[in-house]
């Protein structure tokens, strides 16, 4: 696992209506990332962070199966497997969905941490053929 430290978000205005819910708990983020993360890794990061009190775990998955993490009452953010990238490539710009909804989960969740189970961010797009 990478743990990455990332700088406070300097913006601190209001949320937008829709992420209101969000700003009612005051704990710092952690956005645990499991992009391409084998069942293995995906566990051992549901045991680290699911019960975390200190912070707030995001996890952000390319996985098919999440039931693992409904029952663990988790937040999830999904994004599509490389394989159904490749596999629909044609059907639409990916690349401009893949990389708003990088965007919108930064700026939804502003995480203070990154702790990496999986891909980073650019290897994911690389397998993604970007």
């Amino acid at each position: 696992m990478m743990v990455f430290l990332r700088k406070k978000p300097e913006w601190n205005g209001p949320l937008p209506d829709i992420f209101q819910h969000i700003a009612a708990d005051e704990r710092d983020v952690v956005l645990v990332t499991l992009l391409e993360a084998d069942e293995t890794r995906s566990r051992k990061a549901l045991v680290q962070h699911a019960g975390a009190k200190a912070y707030r775990p995001v996890f952000w998955v390319t996985a098919s199966e999440l039931s693992d993490f409904r029952r663990c009452s988790v937040v999830v953010e999904h994004l599509p497997p490389v394989i159904m990238v490749r596999q629909f490539n044609d059907s639409g710009d990916w690349k401009s969905y893949l990389l708003a909804a990088h965007d919108t989960v930064y700026a939804k969740w502003r995480p203070r941490w990154v702790a990496r189970y999986g891909l980073e961010w650019s290897e994911y797009l690389r397998c993604c053929q970007f």
